[in-house]
């Protein structure tokens, strides 16, 4: 059973999201109203992952996560933001949180979020030292439009990532999960075509067009690739679809913030990644991490 802490200053809010998470999860929920009881509680029980509010009296979020990093750096945490906080949690996800999700998005995404990061972080590899013996490692995967395939490939890439030097484990996690947010872009809104066709839908709209479109043509012939080049000094991966692409014009990193609209893919990736570029028509990205300094 998985240990979390969850750090809000709202009653009603800390009520809503331990309910849920119960509901959802096979997990214990110890809550805390604010930072430094939340510190407390890690030094006394050293959860599998700490969900925090940002905009908290006293200690707020970034000053908790930077606490967190510099005492438990194994230790995962998922940021909670509000409308409008959306600046100051891409600097705290630039900091180090591993995801975040936004409060409006409570329903749809905390569980699967709060799952996945437990999962990344209990990976257990085997011969994890060999591992971080090895030099280079370069390969291709093209995938069908399988969910599942996506989560295997990542987990596959999280192993593979420990040839590159990076601060932590917990980075390790954040590059994955940045490499998973482009893979399921490639796959829901650009085979898929999701975001075209279902502009405003939610979550349960996008499961039922992907049902609907899993065995028709031409969706279900599509494929993505995933190239993966990782030394010791850089990670590059290249994820294409063969979809009908975007206009990437619209994308402007030097505003972009975890309030943006579109989901939380782009702005994932452009706050893990230390490049994130698309070709002309939209339906390519190239990310790339480099080795710690």
């Amino acid at each position: 059973m998985s240990r979390i802490i969850l750090v809000d200053d709202a009653d009603t809010d800390r009520t809503l999201i331990s309910g849920l998470l119960r509901r959802e999860l096979d997990c214990q929920v110890q809550e805390a109203d604010n930072g430094e009881a939340a510190l407390d509680y890690i030094d006394a029980r050293r959860p599998d992952l700490v969900l925090t509010d940002l905009q908290m009296p006293g200690m707020n979020g970034l000053e908790l996560l930077q606490a967190i990093r510099n005492e438990y750096p194994m230790i995962p945490v998922v940021l909670l933001t509000a409308q409008g906080s959306g600046r100051i949690a891409a600097e705290a996800m630039k900091a180090g949180a591993t995801s975040y999700v936004p409060k409006r998005r409570i329903a749809e995404d905390l569980a699967r979020t709060v799952k996945r990061v437990i999962e990344a972080a209990s990976d257990v590899p085997i011969s994890p030292q060999l591992m971080h013996r090895m030099d280079y490692c370069s390969c291709r995967f093209t995938l069908t439009n399988d969910p599942a395939q996506v989560t295997s490939v990542v987990c596959q890439m999280q192993r593979m990532l420990r040839c590159l030097p990076l601060q932590d484990e917990n980075e390790r996690i954040r590059v994955s999960l940045a490499l998973e947010a482009a893979l399921s872009n490639a796959l829901f809104h650009g085979n898929m075509e999701a975001s075209r066709d279902l502009p405003n839908g939610g979550e349960e709209a996008r499961m039922a067009l992907f049902r609907q479109r899993w065995n028709q043509k031409p969706w279900c012939d599509r494929r993505i690739t995933l190239t993966a080049d990782i030394t010791r000094s850089e990670a590059r991966f290249v994820v294409s679809d063969e979809g009908a692409g975007f206009d990437t014009s619209r994308i402007d990193p030097n505003v972009m913030t975890l309030d943006t609209e579109g989901g939380r893919g782009l702005p994932l990736m452009y706050t893990i990644m230390d490049d994130v570029s698309f070709n002309d028509i939209g339906n390519q990205v190239t990310l790339i991490r480099r080795r710690a300094s």
